[in-house]
């Protein structure tokens, strides 16, 4: 199988593959890439439970995996995820279930959200109940996240990133030496918590009730032309 092979001169071309259960398209949608152009390719797996991680390890490709925590989980499934993350070469992002407006489980989760806070949105908070009490699913979620960190941007990362490291720093680029080690400050349990103590300035508008699969339509943020009612003048708004 031809690999994605890197261009001489001109601009850099890097080709990101989001999949989720692509075991079976995934060998032909890489077949389609031009390999003349492309200069690498990486594939963002959320989670697959087919041969999708198997095949792309077969393909070469460079994989990220991004597992979303439900808010529902107990410590054993935290527990489970970093065994398994410590188990497999791929890089593991781990992000919490987060029913923004306009996506599927916005209108399709029955659980009350826990806060409309337009703040707490943001795939690191926990919007909706949690099985734990907030804090405990905090201190699970930055200790799993901590681990994956470790993994690949920690004492071990040296003989991988310590080039890059160091090339950056010669040309008087600090940030990314210093993001390395910064973890601890940026993501913290404590502070997570804190956040959903602040007063809210401003709350998103509740969600209908829960539906078993929603209006096509409504996961617009703007309506397509031939979706859009006509106006009294007999034309689409917009």
């Amino acid at each position: 199988m031809p690999r994605a092979t890197k261009r001489a001169a001109g601009p850099k071309v890097v080709v990101v593959m989001p999949a989720y259960n692509a075991g079976r398209t995934l060998r032909l949608t890489y077949e389609e890439l031009p390999k003349d152009t492309v200069n690498l390719v990486i594939l963002v797996d959320d989670g697959s439970t087919d041969q999708t991680l198997e095949i792309a390890r077969e393909l070469g490709l460079t994989v990220a995996v991004n597992i979303i925590a439900d808010c529902d989980w107990d410590e054993r499934r935290f527990e489970l995820v970093r065994e398994w993350a410590m188990t497999v070469p791929e890089i593991v992002h781990l992000t919490v279930a987060t029913p923004y407006p306009g996506t599927e489980i916005w209108f399709t989760d029955a659980r009350r959200l826990a806060t409309r806070d337009y703040r707490l949105f943001d795939v690191a908070h926990a919007v909706l109940p949690t099985r734990m009490p907030l804090d405990k699913f905090y201190a699970e979620l930055v200790k799993t996240q901590d681990i994956l960190n470790r993994k690949h941007l920690g004492w071990g990362a040296i003989p991988k990133y310590g080039f890059p490291a160091v090339r950056a720093l010669m040309r008087g680029q600090t940030n990314y030496v210093k993001m390395l080690w910064k973890f601890a400050r940026v993501v913290n349990q404590n502070r997570q918590y804190a956040d959903h103590q602040r007063p809210v300035t401003y709350e998103m508008r509740p969600p209908k009730p829960a539906v078993a699969k929603p209006d096509p339509a409504e996961l617009f943020v703007h309506l397509p032309a031939r979706l859009q009612k006509p106006t009294a003048s007999g034309t689409a708004p917009g």
